[in-house]
């Protein structure tokens, strides 16, 4: 609102503005409303999982959920082999805008990367100024054609992933914590 000031004898001096910073209250109303969006699509998600035949055809489905509704560029499995320095890529969908992955990467590739997703989940909103990535990471990744990603592990134990769901953007994005949190719900239920 909009409230004049005036001086001793009543005279107008000049006006004053009073507002309320509302930021606070939009954040938590999307994130309310993100949360509603992420638990309906975790419902649909475990009926169709359900209705699959077998394990191949649980996590096509899965990662292709999950393009949808986060549309992504692309999304893959990878099963991590870490004492030959290998991942899998065992599924995979996606668009034109990110080449396919390769059936094989090798880990030494992705040090800094590696680590952080053994320990939890790997968020990169812009791949080149990742502050977290070394060199090679950096170089590595881009060569894929990532501009962002998160990368959601399951594990048996510390320091034992045993594969990760990867979403990927060409472009840097900026991942809301609903995305990630996502992201890590598909890996756990698929």
């Amino acid at each position: 609102s909009v409230r004049a000031l005036h001086d001793g004898q009543g005279q107008p001096v000049g006006f004053i503005k009073i507002g309320q910073d509302v930021t606070a209250q939009h954040e938590a109303e999307e994130a309310l409303r993100q949360s509603g969006e992420r638990q309906a699509f975790l419902l649909k998600l475990s009926d169709r999982l359900r209705g699959e035949p077998d394990a191949d055809a649980i996590v096509n489905r899965a990662i292709a959920m999950l393009r949808d509704q986060l549309v992504l560029d692309r999304c893959y499995v990878a099963s991590f082999h870490m004492d030959e320095d290998r991942a899998d890529i065992t599924h995979q969908v996606g668009s034109d805008r990110v080449a396919p992955m390769p059936p094989a990467i090798r880990l030494s590739d992705f040090p800094a990367a590696l680590r952080i997703n053994v320990e939890g989940t790997l968020v990169i909103e812009a791949v080149a100024g990742a502050p977290d990535l070394s060199e090679i990471d950096r170089r590595s990744i881009e060569a894929l054609g990532f501009g962002a990603l998160v990368a959601a592990t399951l594990r048996r134990g510390a320091d034992n992933p045993l594969w990760t769901i990867v979403a990927v953007s060409a472009s840097p994005r900026r991942w809301t914590p609903g995305e990630v949190a996502l992201a890590e719900e598909v890996a756990e239920r698929t």
